[in-house]
């Protein structure tokens, strides 16, 4: 009976080590490197970067604008998720996460880092003043929140708004729309709009 309690408490404790490893933290299928990567999902620290990387996914140009990224954000234990070419020379959208998995966007023109909206400004990780509206500052211009509506009942109260290239383009509620377009932006227009889950959705071709 002694033995049986015995082996009872090892097979336990094997358990116990099993679930929460040898620091008693729960291991987790997205457990991290020393660098904060993720290995499981296949991510690599890239000394060059400065940060996580699925380097087989990105060619030379988007390495690049992966440096030029996280050389702007300037946090340790970043993520590169994905970069997107757009039709300009040098145009990049490179998107990041952080190590408490906050999503981070960074626009590049011709190379450089390109904000030109509050929520450029908000997606690239900037302090958001809670002002009303509220403003987001890079560092050498304060962005304001554009006030906009994307509630809808029906598909009737949705409208394109803006296009490719405009600030705050996309779908609003036709009653309460931007009040401009602020400028070039990275932003790619719908091609029209629907009321999905009642809110203003695009749709693209």
């Amino acid at each position: 009976m002694l033995m049986v309690g015995i082996l009872i408490v090892v097979i336990m404790g094997i358990i116990v080590l099993l679930i929460f490893g040898s620091e008693g933290e729960p291991l987790i299928g997205g457990e991290r490197d020393e660098h904060g990567c993720l290995v499981a999902a296949g991510y690599s620290w890239d000394r060059t970067i400065g940060a996580c990387i699925r380097d087989w996914e990105l060619d030379d140009d988007e390495l690049r604008a992966a440096g030029v990224a996280v050389d702007y954000i300037g946090w340790d234990g970043l993520t590169v998720v994905e970069v997107m070419i757009a039709n300009c020379s040098g145009c990049f959208l490179v998107k990041l996460t952080n190590p408490e998995y906050v999503v981070l966007q960074v626009v590049l023109s011709n190379w450089e880092v390109f904000v030109g909206s509050f929520e450029d400004c908000v997606l690239a990780g900037f302090p958001v003043m809670e002002s009303y509206p509220r403003q987001c500052n890079d560092g050498s211009v304060t962005w304001v929140e554009v006030l906009g509506s994307k509630s809808c009942e029906v598909d009737s109260d949705c409208v394109v708004f803006g296009r490719s290239g405009d600030c705050n383009c996309g779908c609003y509620n036709k009653g309460d729309l931007p009040s401009g377009t602020g400028g070039a932006c990275f932003c790619e227009a719908p091609e029209s709009c629907g009321c999905v889950g009642g809110v203003c959705e695009g749709v693209f071709g």
